[in-house]
């Protein structure tokens, strides 16, 4: 997989289980942030939040 800002190994990510559902998060936030600043992709951006609190 790409490697993002948000795949990068931080140790938040220790409380999820496994490096996949990390990966995930990490996409998640790349989304948020990718679709934020582009402002094309805002759907992607409520889907992305409640998948993050979901995953919380």
């Amino acid at each position: 997989m790409a490697s993002g800002p948000g795949m990068t190994a931080r140790p938040g990510d220790q409380q999820y289980s496994g490096g996949f559902s990390g990966a995930l998060l990490g996409a998640a936030v790349t989304a948020v942030l990718g679709g934020f600043l582009l402002g094309t992709n805002s759907r992607v951006i409520p889907v992305a939040v409640l998948y993050v609190r979901f995953d919380q």
